[in-house]
């Protein structure tokens, strides 16, 4: 029974609260902030990883690949001459490669009917980031038979390549694979030749060529059991060495050209060759071999956010060579190189420039909606303030009101908050870590804003003392009011300094606050401008009221003059909003012209959209403070509607009143932009931010009719009562 009657009551005090409108806006303006952060980091995640991705794939195909080349000396010392040797090395490298952190993806099972199977012409699952092996022969001219040692008067070479896993990249055209190999001075070597380099050197399937063999002389026969081709061409396995596809024309240091080819053997040829026969000297001369691993990253999993964390793991590489070389279990000694480090450098550097670039508006786009919402939530406040009145009269403590202002915000703003920010957990991609933060305090500060307004509008008074000398206070009501606007405009002024400097901490990594607040820095530093300069264009225009007939230009200019704290609030919205504006469109067209892979080039649509979002707030802080003054300023309506003022006149004035400070506000942002467009130029490490008058006007004006129009039917509405 209690918990029906309780449930009865928290639906009827949530009702009775979504009935209040200015609650209902805070509570939609909060939904639709938190819904902004969410969806909007989500989908900027996105295509800050897509632009990631466009860029590897841009890359040659070995970028994503680590290559370790091993002192074969030293490595037969330490691991000797079987071939089994080198494999356990490369489990061994891998190991270390994964604890270092990287995505090195362990060898999948071998599958050798698969390999072989000469129907199959895809590539094996898993084989584009299988790890390699590879042990060749120094590059040597070929002897016999003439027409390959000489194709088209140009003389050939070749290498002899093993290759762990060639089998599972490469199909079979006619032949087979290398099998087994004798141990003898004068055996004859099987191997596979691609067609490319078989139709190039004029072989085919049992034709024998002679290979200069290195080291003390000799050669090395060869006779051809099978033709191959790539299963995957545009892989790292065959763009890692492209002689192994096809012949290619060099030069060497003379500059004279000729063929490079490479043949393909199989681990018995390789192991024959590796360990000559007892007492013979075949090959013992041969100190050119060469020894390489070469393990592929799994980069599916890589983010934007893993970009500089993978750069930093590869950049400790040489830690790892330490490890492997120090190693009990046997030295490997190896040299790590990877491509990918400078291609994560780059788009590091470009995704901090871009976040900076999307910090800038998007600040100033905050602090237009943060003040829209704390405008709405002292309307919320001010709605009640005569009911507030009667129940503090009634012996009601200040603590009683502000639980209930808590209860209220609590059954409307937090559930809007949270509905919206689920809703945005429906658009696909992933949400960086600041999101949550970000969408959680901009909940929780919705949230306690009544709550706020409360405690400071019914916070307990202390009796007001007779003022013995009006002018002396007012006099020093000016000064401070001088004091704090003077440190305010120094405070702008030096941070703005700091911005043309940097535009990132010293250390490179998180954004400089200076540089990300940019736009409000100098949007508050127009706007104390444009307010302090008001009183005096204000008594100018009084006096010049006076000179003229009629009522609208004087009451409008005194009204103005009267209670300016909400026309200045105005003012500071507009003027940050026109700045906004003006700056996300000029950084979406610098944006617009940047390469298409590149991070830059995916802000333009979100920059357009911020502006877009800066002048719809505009409009609402707009109505919303033309409101509150109508609020305020009910009585003086009343009475100067009894002295026979009527409601055309009364539009008027409110027009006079606050249609020019909108005006004025959106000129001051536009005025201010082009100085900062030339000060944040170096931050972004550009040369200059192109913008003409034309694109400067615009967007000011965009922000300013909308303002005005606002104003102009809060105006109608207010004289229409």
């Amino acid at each position: 029974m209690n918990a029906g009657r309780a449930l009865r009551d928290a639906r009827y005090a949530a009702a009775v609260a979504w009935r209040r409108p200015a609650l209902a806006g805070l509570a939609v303006l909060t939904a639709l902030v938190c819904l902004a952060i969410t969806a909007l980091a989500r989908i900027d995640f996105a295509a800050r990883t897509s632009a990631l991705h466009m860029m590897i794939a841009d890359a040659p195909p070995t970028a994503g690949v680590i290559h370790a080349d091993a002192d074969w000396m030293t490595f037969l010392e330490s691991q000797g001459v079987e071939l089994s040797a080198a494999t356990g090395a490369s489990e061994r490298i891998r190991q270390a490669l994964a604890e270092a952190g990287l995505p090195v993806p362990a060898a999948p099972p071998s599958n050798g009917a698969a390999s072989d199977g000469a129907s199959s012409i895809a590539a094996p699952a898993g084989a584009a980031t299988e790890p390699w092996t590879t042990l060749q022969l120094p590059e040597q001219p070929i002897e016999a038979p003439p027409g390959a040692a000489k194709v088209a008067a140009v003389p050939a070479r070749m290498r002899l390549v093993y290759r762990d896993t060639y089998a599972d990249h490469s199909r079979l055209v006619a032949g087979r694979r290398p099998t087994t190999a004798r141990q003898r001075a004068d055996a004859v070597l099987e191997t596979d030749l691609s067609v490319a380099t078989a139709k190039r050197l004029g072989l085919g399937l049992g034709s024998t060529l002679t290979v200069l063999s290195p080291g003390q002389g000799g050669t090395v026969r060869l006779v051809v059991v099978g033709l191959v081709t790539a299963r995957d061409p545009g892989s790292a396995f065959w763009a890692s060495d492209g002689t192994l596809a096809g012949p290619q024309l060099e030069a060497d240091a003379s500059g004279d050209q000729y063929w490079a080819t490479a043949a393909l053997i199989g681990p018995a040829q390789a192991q024959a060759l590796t360990t000559p026969p007892p007492g013979s000297h075949y090959l013992s001369g041969i100190t050119g071999y060469r020894l390489s691993f070469d393990f592929p990253l799994d980069l599916s999993g890589l983010d934007a956010d893993g970009a500089g964390s993978l750069a930093d793991r590869l950049d400790a590489l040489p830690a790892v060579e330490s490890r492997l070389d120090f190693d009990p279990a046997g030295s490997i000694p190896v040299v790590f190189d990877a491509e990918l480090t400078p291609i994560l450098r780059a788009f590091a550097a470009a995704q901090q420039t871009a976040t900076l670039e999307q910090a800038m508006p998007l600040c100033g786009l905050a602090l237009i909606a943060a003040i829209a919402g704390a405008l709405l939530a002292f309307a919320a406040v001010d709605r009640r303030r005569g009911e507030a009145a009667v129940l503090r009269a009634r012996g009601a403590a200040t603590r009683h009101l502000v639980l209930a202002a808590l209860g209220e915000s609590g059954v409307t703003v937090l559930p809007a908050a949270a509905a919206a920010f689920a809703a945005g957990f429906a658009v696909p991609g992933k949400c960086p870590s600041w999101a949550y933060t970000a969408a959680v305090a901009a909940g929780l500060c919705a949230t306690l804003s009544p709550v706020l307004c409360t405690a400071l509008i019914h916070r307990p008074h202390r009796s007001a003392r007779p003022q013995l000398n009006p002018r002396g206070s007012a006099r020093f009501a000016r000064h401070r009011r001088l004091i704090v606007h003077g440190a305010l405009a120094a405070a702008c002024a030096a941070g703005l300094s700091l911005v043309g400097g940097q535009g990132l901490t010293p250390d490179g990594g998180s954004l400089d606050p200076y540089a990300a607040a940019a736009p409000v820095l100098a949007a508050t530093l127009g706007a104390l401008v444009t307010v302090n300069a008001l009183p005096p264009v204000l008594r100018a225009l009084r006096r010049r009221a006076l000179r003229q007939r009629g009522i609208v230009a004087l009451l409008g200019v005194a009204r103005a003059a009267q209670e300016p704290g909400l026309g200045q609030a105005a003012t500071f919205v507009l003027t940050t909003a026109a700045c906004t504006a003006d700056l996300a469109v000029a950084l979406s067209r610098l944006g617009g012209h940047a390469d298409p892979t590149s991070v830059q080039r995916t802000l333009a649509g979100p920059l357009e959209l911020v502006a877009v979002s800066a002048i719809v707030a505009a409009a609402v802080a707009a109505a919303l403070a033309v409101r509150l003054g109508a609020a305020a300023r009910r009585d003086s309506d009343a009475r100067l509607a009894t002295m026979g003022l009527t409601t055309g006149q009364a539009r008027a004035v409110a027009a006079a009143e606050n249609v020019p400070p909108a005006l004025a506000g959106a000129l001051t942002g536009a005025l201010v932009t082009a100085p900062l467009l030339r000060l944040v130029a170096p931050a972004l490490g550009v040369g200059a931010i192109p913008a003409s008058p034309w694109s400067l006007a615009l967007p000011a004006l965009a922000v300013a009719l909308p303002a005005a129009a606002a104003s102009a039917v809060g105006t109608w509405r207010r004289g229409a009562r």
